[in-house]
């Protein structure tokens, strides 16, 4: 199956003028998809003390975006779930499709960064039912994207006869990929209800996540080969030796902050970081895309480091030169 590249930019700190130059330059050089992410504001430390740091809200940028390019699909790497009544995000996701001429890319999952919940006062359960909660709203999604009037009662959602009308271009609907990985409640999630994953981590991780999905869709019956594969990995590709090594401590600081939120060490070595990530030469990450491959991912979502900058596209131009011709 042909390997697809996307790329995940953070809109942290970019002017919208910044961020629609970048969607413009992917766009042009032929990347398959574009994504921006769903916070209220810079996280993991981003903004460095900066509570003004601009922000901008995916989904009126998403809209704005689906008129300044033609063929990239658009969407969000990964909607949080808890943030929106399915309802509502079902109507917005199909006008999106609608809007951008069926170029809408899906992506949903359940939450993680209990600071931001509890600031803006929405309840934050624990994962077992944040992610019942994904799984009932997309199997409300689903129906507000193909029945007429839609009707649903499970635990977290009620659904009277809802409407939602123009429906998505994409028939049946557009491809549901589900973020995250856990292998006691996601994988078994995506088993009932996904279309696709988004996850990361080193091939073997991807390996045994893959194994386990597989086993669950066994359990219930479920077609493995109808789920579609993807993960988003952080990427530098450089001939430059100061060029990679740039990136590797932009993502070194930034994994770093991580590690010390999450009550674990701090330090992270070279091999840790590199190994579950496209670091390295052209000839070193075609290698690492392989390897991939080998286990059945089929889509790459390319996360260059943070923060964004308009020198991403400069990267981004390599990247589709080197790495997305090689494939072609």
């Amino acid at each position: 199956m042909p390997v697809k590249f996307g790329v995940r930019i953070d809109q942290a700190y970019l002017t919208y003028k910044e961020i629609k130059h970048l969607f413009i330059s992917l766009d042009k050089l032929g990347f398959y998809s574009s994504f921006i992410t769903d916070h209220f504001y810079p996280i993991l430390g981003l903004c460095d003390g900066n509570e003004k740091a601009p922000f901008l809200e995916n989904w009126v940028l998403l809209s704005a975006l689906a008129s300044e390019t033609s063929t990239i699909r658009i969407g969000t790497n990964v909607n949080c779930n808890s943030f929106r009544h399915p309802c509502m995000l079902a109507k917005m996701a199909a006008s999106l499709d609608v809007i951008s001429g069926g170029r809408l890319e899906f992506m949903i999952g359940a939450g993680w960064y209990e600071p931001e919940y509890k600031e803006v006062g929405i309840p934050f359960p624990s994962p077992k039912i944040r992610i019942e909660q994904m799984k009932e709203a997309i199997q409300v999604i689903k129906l507000m994207w193909t029945k007429h009037r839609a009707y649903f009662k499970g635990k977290y959602y009620y659904l009277e006869g809802a409407l939602n009308y123009p429906k998505p271009l994409q028939k049946p609907y557009p491809r549901i990929w589900v973020g995250g990985g856990g292998e006691k409640y996601t994988l078994r999630a995506i088993a009932k209800v996904g279309e696709g994953t988004n996850f990361g981590g080193p091939p073997d991780v991807v390996e045994r996540k893959l194994n386990m999905l597989r086993k669950y869709c066994d359990e219930i019956g479920r077609d493995y080969g109808s789920i579609a594969k993807s993960i988003s990995i952080d990427t530098v590709v450089s001939e430059s030796k100061g060029e990679i090594e740039e990136g590797v401590q932009k993502i070194k600081a930034t994994y770093t902050k991580i590690s010390k939120m999450r009550g674990l060490s701090g330090e992270i070595s070279f091999e840790e970081l590199t190994k579950p990530r496209l670091i390295g030469t052209p000839s070193e990450v075609i290698d690492k895309i392989e390897e991939y491959r080998k286990l059945g991912v089929e889509y790459f979502i390319v996360v260059p480091p943070p923060p964004n900058s308009l020198k991403d596209a400069k990267m981004m131009k390599f990247f589709a030169e080197r790495i997305i011709a090689a494939f072609e």
